[in-house]
């Protein structure tokens, strides 16, 4: 397995929530816990060096839509997180805290400002005024909790948010992003049951002339239902680092395809089965 980020970052000690929502004297009731990590689907990582989202509040309820009552989950400083660097298989704790009991469907965040820096050198801020934050209610952008959980005297949740950077950050100019002179963000999100799903992972290469391979980093990784050519409908993806390995998780168990696309290569791996709380290995060669 690939060593995760470090949970937290400097001077953000708040970010690892250990607050129970009912108090902690004789007699307290038991609690389960609930841990919420975040990922990225990369932007072209040819084209970003860095993308920061900046979280102040995260909410969840048991119900969706406008008329749910909302628990807020963390409301402090801002949770800087910089989503480019969250490839093969990278995450960062956001928050872990105890729960009272109940079937959650909803989760909220609400984004407070953005940046965006492209590998030429551009950089796009919300502080600026040429990135925008796409309107969103006063609890945040809404993610959809498939399937419900359930927290109850000593249940253990977990679960990754997986941010897709790709069609989060929109620029002006989608033909030429690195020519852009604005970016709308407006997050696609998604959210993971870690115990439910299972990971994809192995190894880029590229054919090195003399029969041999060569591993191949800033290769982006999707993956697509089966008999999916069109990775815009990829559940998720991810992108390799410079030694050629990837890892893509939160998979629903099932039957999946995967396509790796670097600049004009293409490669592929159809049929690929993943089983929840495994890793599903898949290795691939671009042509």
């Amino acid at each position: 397995m690939k060593q995760h980020l470090p949970a937290l970052l400097a001077g953000l000690s708040l970010l690892l929530c250990a607050c129970h929502e009912s108090g902690g004297g004789p007699g307290a009731a038991p609690v389960g816990t609930f841990s919420l990590e975040v990922t990225d689907a990369p932007f072209a990582h040819d084209v970003v060096s860095a993308a920061i989202v900046r979280i102040d509040s995260i909410s969840i309820s048991e119900q969706p839509g406008p008329g749910a009552k909302p628990l807020r989950i963390y409301d402090g400083p801002w949770l800087e997180v910089d989503l480019a660097q969250l490839r093969d298989g990278a995450t960062r704790l956001l928050l872990e805290r105890g729960m009272r009991p109940g079937t959650w469907r909803e989760l909220r965040v609400h984004v407070v400002g953005a940046r965006l820096v492209l590998t030429n050198g551009n950089v796009f801020d919300s502080g600026l005024g040429n990135l925008s934050i796409a309107p969103q209610d006063p609890e945040g952008f809404p993610v959809p909790i498939d399937p419900s959980f359930t927290t109850g005297p000593g249940s253990q949740a977990s679960h990754v948010l997986d941010i897709d950077l790709a069609r989060s950050f929109i620029p002006d100019l989608p033909a030429d992003p690195l020519a852009a002179t604005s970016f709308e963000l407006a997050p696609v999100m998604r959210l993971a049951d870690m115990h439910a799903s299972g990971s994809i992972e192995g190894l880029v290469e590229v054919p090195d002339g003399g029969g041999g391979s060569l591993p191949q980093g800033d290769a982006t990784v999707y993956v697509v239902p089966p008999g999916e050519t069109d990775v815009a409908q990829a559940l998720a993806s991810s992108a390799s680092v410079g030694a050629g390995t990837y890892m893509v998780l939160g998979i629903p168990a099932g039957t999946w395809d995967v396509i790796v696309v670097h600049g004009d290569l293409q490669g592929a791996a159809v049929g690929q089965v993943v089983v929840a709380g495994q890793a599903t290995l898949v290795d691939v060669t671009l042509q």
